[in-house]
């Protein structure tokens, strides 16, 4: 962001969070310099001939005439293939051309033969859209692809296409599920991540790619994130943080170390922690600071971070009496199992033997159990543990 007086830079984030100022308020006295400086925080692609016809000022809204329209983005025709609203499709056996190069798999309830990926060495880019997939027992190849989205896919279909993807540019949401990073082991290449969940876990696994670009909610503002976000300070141009509870500027890492950040957006709830993110935010002019309100559904499934214990994470899951406490995850790993289903049948029965209550649910390919009370969940943990020899 350009030089701006301090009066007026805080007059643009006081408004960000508290509201119900015009633009005409917004941009009183300013310079036309200064507007476009400032609308560009809000929409970082405009220009300044779309940025004047649209201001809020006579005398700037004629000064449209002296900039040049934006050129529209070249955007490069790829061969595209669309499969779309099937029951069931494997990717063996489908026709699809050879030198496809987008690839769209939208609304299939089953996606199976994902090995034949690797096929299509020409594939840039790959999208799944409310999809299931069956997670294969065995590793699967990895096709090289440029950009990866999975959007509202179900948990197995996630991590099936991880599974057998590699990509520079991520992509995924996943609203009603609790995903790991750790899902993302293999895609060495990675540069930009944008990763949406009820609740992601493993942020600490950041470190293991210099991304430009990082994208995460819903998260937990902790000491995992704060490392894997510090370990980005040589690379990250934009970050983008939002959780279920506000957080102040200090549960961050320090951003004068990040180099090459240029944008930060983070979510806010009500007016906490206000001043402490206006003062942060005028502290570093150099960036440009998003403030993005959340509206609570009331409808979302909601977890959090209850504690960890035992290593294991331990979550709260729904909102007042309704919450339950639940311990997920990949346990096959951790147990040597071949799957998570075998794990549960075998804590199954040893939690029945100690009439403990548990709910049980693998049904994702995730093991899952949930309990009314957080003890229980503990002691859970404390079997996981004894089984694994105390090495997790």
């Amino acid at each position: 962001m350009p030089n701006l007086r301090p009066e007026l830079l805080r007059r643009f984030y006081e408004s960000c969070w508290q509201g119900g100022m015009t633009p005409e308020q917004l941009y009183d006295g300013v310079s036309f310099d200064e507007y476009y400086a400032l609308e560009r925080v809000r929409y970082p692609q405009i220009s300044r001939n779309t940025a004047a016809k649209n201001a809020p000022f006579d005398a700037f809204r004629a000064l449209a005439s002296t900039y040049s329209p934006e050129a529209r983005p070249e955007v490069p025709a790829l061969c595209n293939t669309h499969l779309s609203r099937r029951t069931a499709l494997d990717l063996r056996n489908e026709a699809i051309d050879p030198h496809t190069e987008r690839l769209v798999l939208d609304r299939i309830q089953s996606v199976t033969g994902w090995d034949a990926l690797a096929r299509f060495t020409r594939l840039h880019a790959l999208v799944a859209i409310l999809s299931g997939a069956d997670t294969p027992a065995v590793p699967l190849p990895r096709a090289e692809v440029e950009s990866v989205e999975i959007l509202d896919c179900t948990l197995p279909c996630l991590r099936t296409i991880l599974r057998s993807t590699s990509c520079g540019s991520l992509r995924f949401s996943a609203p009603d599920e609790i995903v790991n990073l750790s899902f993302l082991d293999g895609h060495t290449h990675l540069r930009e991540l944008a990763a949406g969940a009820s609740l992601l876990r493993g942020m600490e696994r950041l470190m293991k790619w210099p991304l430009t670009s990082l994208d995460a909610g819903m998260v937990e503002v902790d000491d995992a994130l704060r490392t894997g976000v510090a370990a980005q300070a040589g690379s990250l141009t934009r970050l983008a943080i939002s959780s279920a509870s506000p957080f102040s500027p200090q549960m961050l890492p320090e951003l004068d170390r990040f180099s090459k950040l240029g944008r930060v957006e983070v979510s806010i709830y009500e007016m906490a922690f206000c001043e402490e993110w206006i003062a942060y935010a005028m502290a570093h002019p150099a960036i440009d600071f998003v403030f993005l309100r959340i509206v609570e559904d009331g409808k979302a499934r909601g977890a959090s971070l209850q504690e960890v214990y035992r290593g294991f994470d331990i979550l709260r899951v729904g909102q007042g009496k309704t919450a339950v406490y639940e311990v997920s995850g990949e346990m096959a790993a951790e147990l040597g199992a071949e799957n998570n289903s075998d794990v549960e049948e075998h804590l199954q029965r040893i939690a029945a033997k100690a009439h403990q209550p548990l709910f049980w649910s693998s049904e994702s390919g995730t093991f899952v159990a949930q309990a009314t009370d957080v003890t229980i969940c503990r002691w859970l943990n404390d079997e996981i543990h004894r089984l694994t020899d105390g090495s997790h």
